[in-house]
């Protein structure tokens, strides 16, 4: 095999000889020192293989002794050249592109983070870009034990990571901590009161003494729950008051509105700019000329995907749109108002259940208004630290 990959970088050349007395070209072969194979008997000759730049050699010895040669056959690397010589172009397309796969397998191209539920992934590849690890770092600069180091101290919520490179691939495992549940102090001795002015719905005491009926109205700090109870032989004990108490209380909130403001909007022109990015170079892919004044920029970069796999070539697209200042003087105001109270209905009522809604529109010389007055439906037990003599 290995002589056969030696005779394909050399070249070799197949012949046919004619002639008379051709049985002599075995010894002229011989004592001049020719490397040959293949010597197979032919129709008025033999037909053999040699070395490609010894055949004009023997071309010159075989005058004068009868002895005709002729090329049937040419094979290896010498002659492939010569015959796409006028494509040099291609050739040193071809060497270039891999010295550019021998040179880009020297550094990381993608890296990819698993095993993470509550840390994020961005904030991962962040800390380890700050720490030596990014698409386009050469491989034999990365510390992997010291970047895990550093990666740990960084993000305490992480116990464990492993990072492992394989090829041009950086795989990060981790685990996170477990989180240690907080737990209560069950003896702490307390009152359960309430923390607003309600009509009481619904008791549900767990632990204590109850003191409010339904139906009654309580004032906010009122006792509901006692964590004091009494033995039927009349000896009392200290618990800590739990349980829930449903009350029906009252909100009232005031949502406004400017009949004008001044605004930045879009007038509509705009102009694209992009980039085209591979590992750490970028290179402009269009030089359009920004002429507004005032405009906002929207970035947004698309990565090549194989496989479900992101890879370091990017186009990164930014939209320049002109902005401009505008007075806008609202008229439809009741949606908009009913919007605001919405959004805040969901934040401020979220663990609350809404049973009514009283709303009143007004206005004077410069804002809407709506004011609601809310009905709502809510635990309202607070925790109070137990005091001798309530």
């Amino acid at each position: 095999m290995l002589v056969k990959i030696i005779r394909f970088i050399r070249g070799s050349i197949t012949c046919t000889a004619k002639g008379k007395f051709t049985e002599r070209l075995i010894n002229i072969l011989n004592k001049k020192g020719f490397t040959y194979w293949n010597i197979i008997p032919c129709e008025g000759g033999l037909s053999f293989s040699l070395n490609g730049k010894e055949y004009k050699r023997l071309r010159y010895i075989l005058r004068g002794t009868g002895i005709k040669t002729r090329i049937t056959k040419k094979s290896g690397v010498p002659f492939i050249i010569k015959k796409y010589r006028s494509r040099t172009g291609l050739i040193i397309g071809a060497v270039v592109f891999i010295a550019l796969i021998v040179l880009f397998s020297k550094f990381i191209w993608i890296t990819t983070v698993s095993g993470n539920d509550q840390v994020e992934t961005t904030k991962i590849l962040s800390v380890l870009r700050d720490n030596g690890l990014y698409s386009g770092v050469y491989i034999k600069s990365i510390d992997n034990k010291a970047l895990e180091r550093k990666v740990i101290e960084e993000i305490p919520d992480i116990r464990w990571i492993s990072v492992n490179i394989t090829g041009c691939k950086a795989e990060v495992e981790l685990k996170e901590r477990y989180k240690t549940p907080k737990i209560l102090d069950k003896k702490e001795i307390c009152n359960i009161k309430a923390s607003k002015d309600a009509l009481i719905l619904k008791t549900n005491v767990t632990n204590g003494t109850g003191v409010v009926k339904k139906g009654s109205a309580v004032v906010k700090g009122q006792l509901l729950i006692s964590g004091i109870i009494t033995g039927v032989e009349g000896g009392s004990r200290f618990v800590p008051a739990s349980g829930k108490i449903i009350g029906r209380t009252t909100y009232h909130k005031t949502y406004s509105l400017p009949k004008k403001k001044t605004m930045v909007i879009p007038t509509g022109r705009e102009e694209e700019r992009a980039r085209g990015n591979l590992l750490w170079f970028s290179v402009p892919l269009n030089f359009n000329y920004i002429p507004f004044d005032s405009y906002r920029t929207v970035v947004k970069t698309d990565n090549l995907n194989v496989n479900d796999v992101d890879l370091p070539v990017s186009v990164t697209r930014e939209c320049v749109r002109e902005m401009e200042k505008k007075e806008i003087y609202l008229k439809e105001n009741k949606d908009a108002l009913q919007k605001i109270a919405r959004l805040s209905e969901a934040f401020e009522f979220r663990k609350k259940k809404i049973e009514n809604r009283g709303c009143k529109y007004s206005e004077d010389k410069n804002n809407y208004y709506l004011k609601i007055k809310y009905t709502v439906r809510e635990n309202i037990c607070t925790k109070s630290p137990l005091m001798v003599g309530e």
